[in-house]
């Protein structure tokens, strides 16, 4: 599985949460300090001096500004955004849904923290949406039933994603239904409120290829269809207000995943990171598809100036995306035969993370055991895998953990034959 994770987009997009088509840049992940004794990339000297000026939200509408905050993780901030917008349209839903996709946005985010002021938020800032849409639906405006039930649609959706992390596939599958549903609805109402096939294409591509609920629920299950939602997410992007860039991301999150196009979600992540220069989220979904594609000199090269621009602090780049850019240096290291410099990478996540359950401690030591075993270290190596196996499951640490240990990691540049998204 990639390490990618428009998970932290996707939760957005089965409800269609977007913003303008002239918004700015989201964010994402990591924890403290520099690299010691690590080789720079040697292009890395000629690059220009990194911009200081972070970049500002838009200034006249709190739904934008939220969604702006929102996309940089500045959850506070897009809490408050959102937190005028119900001050002064406290009938609206519209607030409270775009809140409640923040705490989701930050639980997903943060996946291997307790959060749990942030579960009750979003379960209160759901209900709230719910309970203020009803009314609107017996609207006699059409426009208005419309809105209504692609909040309704929106807000059943990320229940459903939220649900999907806790594995409780049966009340995820009802959730999505009631969402997909109300979304039809509001496509009757409005056939031109195109950013609704967002959550309807990741619906029907969902229940069409995700083994878990298809398993848990194949007699039951009302099937989507694979083709139609890849059509009805090509059509967000296409004729979407709000919801373009997420529709993007999903296909690169498609791409690298069911579909096996990694060449096509490079593309992708090519163009956002080109529209948001300064957002370590974009860069991350670059790094990752470079990663997808085995193109490992490229991969060093972006992961050396994401791990730069985190170290400096440069726009909404922060201390906490360190440890990503120590893990995807570490790997582009190992994966170009320099075992050496991997080893120093991953000891320094290991060094600065404070979260003893955090993702990238698991990467760390799975990425060590790699190391040893190009070293030649094969009982050390053996001793991380099993480490890796005694903590959380993540991203199939334990599938990889497995395998090295029946195997050892072997680096091949002309020909990967591991088989690992690591």
């Amino acid at each position: 599985m990639s390490r990618f994770q428009p998970w932290l987009v996707i939760c957005l997009l089965m409800a269609g949460v977007g913003c303008k088509k002239k918004a700015q840049p989201p964010v994402l992940l990591s924890k403290p300090s520099g690299v010691s004794k690590v080789t720079p990339v040697p292009s890395e000297k000629k690059k220009p001096p990194l911009p200081q000026q972070s970049p500002q939200p838009p200034s006249n509408d709190w739904v934008a500004q939220g969604l702006w905050w929102l996309y940089q993780l500045r959850y506070q901030k897009a809490r408050e955004s959102f937190g005028n917008y119900i001050q002064h349209n406290p009938h609206d839903p519209a607030g409270y849904f775009y809140r409640a996709a923040t705490d989701w946005w930050e639980l997903a985010q943060n996946f291997d923290q307790d959060l749990p002021s942030i579960r009750r938020n979003f379960a209160k800032d759901y209900q709230k949406t719910l309970a203020l849409t009803k009314p609107l639906l017996k609207s006699q405006d059409a426009q208005v039933r419309a809105k209504a039930y692609f909040y309704l649609g929106g807000i059943e959706g990320l229940q459903g994603r939220l649900l999907i992390t806790q594995k409780d596939w049966a009340k995820a599958y009802f959730a999505g239904q009631r969402g997909y549903k109300a979304l039809l609805h509001a496509l009757e109402d409005d056939p031109h409120l195109e950013d609704a096939y967002l959550g309807l294409g990741v619906y029907d591509y969902y229940t069409a290829t995700l083994k878990g609920v298809r398993g848990a629920l194949s007699s039951i299950l009302t099937s989507g269809n694979r083709e139609r939602g890849l059509d009805e997410i090509q059509r967000v992007i296409q004729k979407g207000t709000y919801a373009t860039i997420e529709g993007k991301v999903f296909l690169i999150e498609i791409y690298l995943g069911h579909e096996k196009k990694p060449d096509k979600a490079l593309r992708i992540a090519r163009e956002l990171q080109k529209q948001f220069p300064q957002s370590p989220a974009m860069q991350l979904a670059v790094i990752t598809t470079l990663q997808a594609n085995h193109r490992w000199p490229e991969m060093e090269k972006e992961a050396h100036d994401f791990l730069n621009r985190s170290e400096k602090k440069v726009a909404y780049y922060t201390a906490d995306d360190i440890p990503a850019g120590h893990y995807f240096l570490g790997l582009s290291r190992l994966k170009l035969g320099n075992a050496e410099q991997g080893l120093v990478l991953m000891n320094s996540i290991l060094k600065e993370t404070a979260n003893e359950n955090s993702r990238w401690a698991t990467f760390a030591y799975l990425g060590r055991g790699q190391a040893y075993d190009l070293l030649g270290k094969r009982e050390d190596a053996k001793k991380e895998y099993r480490h890796v196996l005694s903590r959380k499951d993540v991203w199939d640490s334990h599938t990889e953990a497995k395998r090295y240990l029946k195997k050892p990691y072997v680096q091949n540049p002309q020909k990967e034959n591991n088989s690992s998204s690591f």
